[in-house]
Order: structure tokens, then C-alpha cells, then sequence
């Protein structure tokens, strides 16, 4: 392989300069003993729900296996399609963690999900990366989902959640869910839709919160002290009416900062940081951006050219 001039081609050098080659297409939170729990959690998450489904005999997409249908009868709005899928990746786990410790979060502190229906991928993640942070996780869920999210009727959220509790991917158990669509209260579904969801959290046992949605969430945060609180989706109550919501940033955002009239401005306005997640594929963008890898590069090839620049060796 090598013609030596003075000695033989450095073939250590050269498998170091291919580690630290594939070390770039490693996501960052990895290497974290946090990050790789987060992962094997969220893989556990999905193992569950795709046996579940085949236990079911429902149509089952492995590479997708909390997606949806375009449309049901508990379906609230449409939805993208690319961002479902997105959704499914497992960088939202590591990137949890992330945003976890960037918060200062430690193990057994307190957070709040609440969580709309309409990205059930995505909230496994948040759960699967906060039980690996040891986190204690209070859990709030709206029920009906926008397209490609939970809203088959055949498998609701409350049925996705107890396929992964029962299967140990997950320990988190919601304590109330809302019926989700206009005023998180049920509107714009139509009655066969809210039936079903209806009957799945008789089937739970989980209470459901049908009226003042947003005073009860916020009696929860007031409660449970949490120090954080994460909104996922578009639920009413967590985005409430005012649009100073939609300049709001997705992400981790710290107070003080103007979040409208809903739980995220709410929550706030009391001094607790908030993970806004939504519109996932500019997030995503976005986190891409706040992670670039053209410094590793950049180093990467500047020890190649120092290596190469030896005229000890050559290849032939």
C-alpha cells in the first residue's frame, strides 16, 4: 500500500483521521450516558406501539409507528405530513436532554408536560429523555389530534400511553386529559369523534378536564412548582388567543418573555422557563444551525494536511 521514504506509511494516523471523520456524524448529546438512555427508551417507546398495532392487526408503518391518518373522525385540523415523519426521529430525545440540562434541570426535579395529541412521536421522546434524566414528569394531554398525529380512532392517545406503560418503555402516567380541538373543550369535533375519545378515557381512568382548562392547568403548575414547563402542539389553552404567542420562539425560551395570554405566557409571567415546542421543521433547522459542524471539519482537514505534509511517506 506504501512506498516508504524514510519509514512506513503511518497507518494509525491515517484510522485516527477516519475516527475523527465519523465523530462528525455523531448528533451531539450522544456520547452522554443521559442522551444514549433517552434513546434506548425512545426505541423501547416504539417497540411498543408497533406491537401494539400488530397486536391490533392495524396497518403499521415500522418506520413510523406513532403516525396517523390524513383525516378521522377525531381529527381537529390538518396537519403536515413532513413534520409527522420528522417527529419520529430520535435526535428529539437527545435534544431533550439538551434542552433539559440547558435549563439546569437535575435529577428529581419537577417538570410539566402538557402535551396536545397531535405529535405523540415527539412527546415520547420528551417523556423517554426526561424518566432518563430521572426527572419526575406531571403529564397533561388533549385528545384530539390534527392529521397524521394520534387520531386514529382505533388508537388514542390514552391507548398508545398504556400500550408503552404496560410495556416499561415508559413510567409516565398523565393525570388528566382534555378532549383538545376549539377551546380544548372538544369544539370542532363531531360527536362520533368525542364518543370515542369519551370511552377511551372511561377505559383509563384518568379524569378529563371539560370545562375552564386553562385556570385548572394553571392550579397544576401552581401546585406542583415545576421547573419547567413544556407545551407541545398547538393545545387552546396553552397558546390562548393572544398573537404575541406566535413570536414567540420555538424551543427553550426563558422568561421574561412576552408568551400571550395562554399557559406558555402564563408561565412565564411566573418566572418559569418554558420548551415551546413547535413548528418542528423550523425547530429543527434552527437546532441544526446552533450545532454546525464546519469548526470539526475545519480541524479535521487541517490535521490531514499537517499528516499529509510529512514527506516521510508516501502512497503509491
Amino acid at each position: 500500500m506504501a512506498g516508504p521514504i524514510g519509514g512506513p506509511f503511518p497507518r494509525r494516523l491515517v484510522a485516527l483521521s477516519v475516527l475523527l471523520g465519523a465523530l462528525l456524524l455523531i448528533p451531539p448529546g450522544l456520547l452522554d450516558p443521559e442522551g444514549l438512555r433517552a434513546l434506548w427508551r425512545y426505541r423501547a417507546a416504539r417497540d411498543a406501539i408497533s406491537r401494539h398495532l400488530a397486536s391490533r392487526k392495524l396497518p403499521l408503518d415500522p418506520r413510523y409507528p406513532f403516525l396517523g391518518v390524513d383525516w378521522s373522525i377525531t381529527t381537529t385540523t390538518q396537519g403536515e405530513l413532513g413534520a409527522k415523519r420528522l417527529s419520529h426521529s430520535p435526535i428529539w430525545a437527545l435534544r431533550a436532554v439538551g434542552w433539559f440540562k440547558e435549563a439546569g434541570l437535575k435529577p428529581g426535579d419537577r417538570i410539566a408536560i402538557f402535551s396536545s395529541s397531535s405529535f405523540p412521536a415527539l412527546l415520547a421522546s420528551v417523556i423517554c429523555a426526561a424518566e432518563a434524566m430521572d426527572l419526575r414528569v406531571t403529564l397533561v394531554v388533549s385528545l384530539g389530534a390534527s392529521s397524521y398525529g394520534a387520531n386514529r380512532p382505533e388508537v388514542p392517545w390514552p391507548d398508545m400511553e398504556e400500550a408503552m406503560r404496560s410495556q416499561g418503555a415508559i413510567r409516565a402516567r398523565s393525570v388528566a386529559y382534555t378532549l383538545g380541538g376549539d377551546g380544548e373543550v372538544g369544539g370542532g369535533i363531531p360527536e362520533e369523534g368525542l364518543q370515542v375519545l369519551l370511552e377511551s378515557v372511561r377505559s383509563s381512568g384518568i379524569p378529563l378536564w371539560r370545562e375552564r382548562v386553562l385556570q385548572r392547568k394553571l392550579e397544576l403548575v401552581d401546585l406542583i412548582g415545576p421547573r419547567l414547563v413544556v407545551s407541545i402542539g398547538g393545545s387552546a389553552a396553552n397558546l390562548g388567543s393572544d398573537p404575541a404567542v406566535l413570536d414567540l420562539p420555538s424551543g427553550l425560551v426563558r422568561p421574561p418573555a412576552n408568551g400571550g395570554d395562554g399557559l406558555v405566557g402564563m408561565a412565564l409571567n411566573r418566572g418559569i422557563p418554558v420548551l415551546h415546542l413547535i413548528n418542528l421543521e423550523g425547530l429543527n433547522r434552527r437546532e441544526a444551525r446552533r450545532h454546525p459542524r464546519w469548526a470539526s471539519l475545519v480541524g479535521l482537514l487541517a490535521f490531514a494536511s499537517t499528516v499529509w505534509s510529512f514527506r516521510r511517506w508516501r502512497l503509491e
